[in-house]
């Protein structure tokens, strides 16, 4: 066995053949490993001493020329400089210029980088080459992936793009983790790549488990979700704060909501750091791609039932607005859009909701809550089911006098069961998809019209359905069952409206009614209006013949389809109104305020355009190398031909032998930062080179000393890096030791419970503190770059 001995920095390589491993023990954390040979017996300490196994050295083998030249293509494929990108030469995925700016970005030193590119552009792509780059350069990386919504889709994206296995984090993965490791190891401190939802992470007892150590990277999908006042925005703003680097995607970061918004821009920055926030925006008008959507638009003629339920349903929210006044306008207002909302939809997702007003209304005195009432969990899905705005609204007081509402509310009940027994939004939906064998995906915002549509559509179709009350793996069942084919026919709610690729089994999107916030009609359609989709895409929208949809939400839907939706050459602009305007705009005829651009200047970055096509021009032809050599990049010892059957390397090198040596520059950790080709010519018999060791040593000496120039120009540049970041560490430093251990202790004379916590929290201190110091130890053999011993792959010869 052959084993590197670091010595204080130093590293003694000793030869195999004279070496064997006598024992190896483990004591807790530390691992004993203790070598002997004839006269000398050595002992590693592992993690304090870094043991690194080589291969004994062989002799020289010969192989095929064109095995040679296979092997020197894999060589240069995977070799060059460190500010280039290589995560793209083995990822399974067609490269385009522009996802590889924010590599870039990370790579020259951005902390917090927001992609907001259009939808379908790629950015949950762009994500993974970030992850699979910085994965790459350092092998101990712990990264935290928060997806939107289906969590498997993300980890089979992950592994089948760039081969990156991550693991969900959750309750039972983290207990099954730490009764499996050693009594003292936190799950959590493993290096690897996890998926976490945000629900489960923004639990208190989950959040004070996190250990006080930096995230290297935190990837939040679709950020402006978390945006609110609530507590998923402060579980990821303090998990942004924690990391070293932050990446935000989005396709809608602004909506509206100057709030919101800036929540946003300010998710996970630093105040005692620079920490500005590089954005960027691509459209595919702006990047030149094609635009293949055909939007279709289709009025349906109601029933006489139908018509008649949104006239009563009409007069009631006159009469209701009148009573309630000005105290109680807004509730009002948002219980009868809860009702419109439903009613647009189907009259039985609207007779769900008048069914649980009613019922609050006459339990109201009682001592026992309505069934719909009960607590939820806080991390469990509401968003297509009854949402917390709905349960708000179902118990407000209206002003009406309850025998009066009640009064109203049987009515409503009486007309949407008659209305619900021949729905003309389904009934036309049916004749669409009886017409066509083409695969469909139908969106819908509520789970009671899905279980409607289901029970008329399974006789026709094979259909799945997908929805946020599932659990993880029967959405991942029901999504599998579509995309190969055992089903035609997807039912979803908006949970399926983030996140889901379905272009390879679906060109066709139905909404079955117009969304209040007209920006889910683009995240609809950008399920299959994605990169890869190769035909022609078709999105369908079915309005309501009743100006309750053709009116005030028609046009609204048709000015945000019809938008640019564009950053702009400096400012980002809003392309939809503010939602919590709408039902004001909707049911009473407010004025709806004019679009405005958002009070906050956001620069959008170019800085890495030209960088990022030359890069990608650089990237196709190490692909193409890489494509030669397909075994792994492994050297697997020193091979030589002769170039009688290579014309044009015999050519170049005439009657010389050329010695191609891969020569890796490493840091003082003895992580390999670059790895360089040197081709070298030798006047000289192949034999004779090939036996002659002084020639063999001379030449290895002439590789090393033709890199160094390069390896002073590392340090150079990683001395800046180092510098910058070690800023930013001290600066986290900060918000570990403080965030969350803000409070004054004060102890009591017969109850310990404080100064226990403040001896915990001492200790917190200090340990972030001493992992500072680690950190900061690490930047300095960060920055010592030195030529490691350089590694003779190939030798190319004329003659023996």
């Amino acid at each position: 066995m052959q084993e590197a001995l670091p010595v204080h920095g130093a590293v003694l390589w000793i030869r195999q053949t004279r070496w064997r491993v006598e024992r190896a023990r483990r004591d807790k954390d530390v691992v004993r490993l203790d070598v002997v040979n004839r006269t000398r017996r050595v002992t590693f300490l592992a993690p304090f001493d870094r043991p690194v196994p080589v291969a004994a050295a062989k002799r020289a083998r010969w192989t095929r020329p064109q095995h040679a030249l296979a092997r020197l293509a894999g060589l240069l494929a995977r070799t060059g400089s460190s500010r280039s990108v290589f995560a793209p030469v083995d990822a399974n995925l067609e490269i385009f210029p522009y996802q590889l700016e924010p590599v870039l970005a990370v790579l020259s030193g951005a902390r917090r980088v927001l992609i907001a590119d259009e939808v379908g552009l790629g950015k949950t792509i762009q994500a993974g080459l970030i992850l699979a780059e910085l994965q790459r350069r350092h092998d101990a990386l712990r990264a935290l992936v928060v997806p939107s919504a289906v969590r498997t889709q993300w980890r089979d994206e992950l592994w089948q793009r760039f081969l990156i296995d991550a693991f969900p984090a959750d309750a039972g993965s983290i207990d099954r983790l730490a009764r499996s490791g050693p009594r003292s190891d936190d799950p959590w401190r493993r290096p690897g790549v996890w998926l976490a939802s945000l629900d489960y992470l923004k639990q208190p007892h989950v959040r004070a488990a996190l250990p006080s150590l930096p995230w290297d990277l935190l990837i939040l999908d679709e950020a402006h979700g978390v945006c609110g006042d609530s507590a998923r925005y402060a579980a990821a703003a303090d998990l942004a704060r924690r990391s070293r680097r932050v990446v935000l995607l989005t396709a809608t970061p602004h909506s509206g909501d100057e709030a919101r918004f800036a929540r946003l821009l300010d998710l996970g920055g630093l105040p005692s750091a620079p920490d500005a926030l590089v954005v960027f925006r691509r459209t595919r008008r702006e990047l030149a791609l094609p635009v293949t959507r055909r939007v279709r638009w289709q009025r349906v003629r109601l029933s006489l039932d139908e018509a008649r339920l949104f006239d009563v349903l009409t007069a009631f929210e006159r009469t209701v607005l009148q009573a309630a006044g000005e105290p109680r306008r807004n509730a009002a207002l948002l219980l009868l859009s809860v009702f419109r909302k439903r009613a647009l939809s189907t009259a039985g997702a609207l007779l769900a909701s008048l069914e649980r007003r009613l019922c609050w209304l006459e339990h109201v005195e009682g001592p026992r809550e309505p069934d719909w009432r009960q607590g939820h969990l806080d991390f469990q899905d509401r968003s297509d089911d009854v949402s917390a705005e709905e349960e708000l609204s179902l118990v407000a007081d209206l002003g009406l006098a309850p025998d009066h509402e009640r009064s109203w509310l049987r009515r409503l009940r009486d007309l949407a069961r008659a209305a619900s027994r021949q729905e003309s939004k389904v009934a036309h939906v049916l004749s669409l998809v009886r017409r066509s064998a083409e695969p469909v995906a139908i969106f819908t915002e509520f789970r009671d019209s899905l279980s409607v549509l289901r029970e008329r559509t399974l006789p026709i179709r094979s259909t799945v359905v997908l929805h946020g009350g599932m659990r993880p793996e029967e959405q991942q069942q029901q999504l599998a069952s579509f995309l190969d084919g055992s089903a035609s026919l997807l039912l979803a709610t908006d949970v399926a409206s983030q996140g889901l690729n379905l272009q390879s089994r679906c060109r066709w999107i139905i909404n079955f009614e117009l969304p209040w916030n007209p920006v889910r009609i683009e995240q609809r359609a950008g399920r299959v209006d994605r990169i890869g989709q190769r035909r022609r895409v078709h999105v369908t929208l079915l309005v309501a013949g009743h100006d309750a949809e053709t009116g005030v939400l028609a046009r609204l839907a048709r000015r945000t389809l019809s938008a640019q939706q564009s950053f702009g050459e400096d400012i980002l602009r809003a392309t939809a109104p503010d939602e919590r305007l709408l039902p004001a705009h909707v049911l009473a005829g407010a004025p709806l305020e004019p679009l405005q651009p958002p009070s906050r200047t956001i620069s959008i970055c170019r800085s890495w355009s030209r960088q990022a096509q030359a890069i990608a021009r650089h990237v196709r032809r190490k692909r193409a190398l890489a494509r030669r050599w397909r075994a792994p990049a492994k050297s697997d010892g020193t091979c030589w031909t002769t170039t009688s059957r290579l014309p044009m390397l015999r050519a170049l090198t005439g009657r010389s032998v050329v010695l191609v040596f891969s020569v890796p520059l490493i840091d003082r950790s003895g992580g390999v930062v670059e790895r360089r080709i040197v081709a070298l010519r030798v006047d000289d018999r192949l034999a004779t080179v090939l036996k002659n060791r002084r020639v063999l040593d001379v030449a290895r000496q002439t590789a090393a000393r033709v890199t160094a120039a390069r390896a002073r120009r590392l340090r150079s540049i990683r001395r800046d890096e180092a510098g910058r970041a070690s800023t930013r560490e001290r600066a986290i430093a900060d918000v570990l030791a403080a965030d969350r251990h803000r409070e004054e202790l004060q102890t009591g004379l017969f109850d310990h419970r404080a100064a226990r916590a403040a001896e915990r929290v001492a200790r917190i201190r200090g340990g972030v503190r001493q992992d500072l110091q680690e950190q900061l130890r690490a930047f300095e053999d960060f920055v010592l770059v030195e030529v490691g011993r350089p590694v003779l792959d190939l030798v190319f010869g004329s003659w023996l």
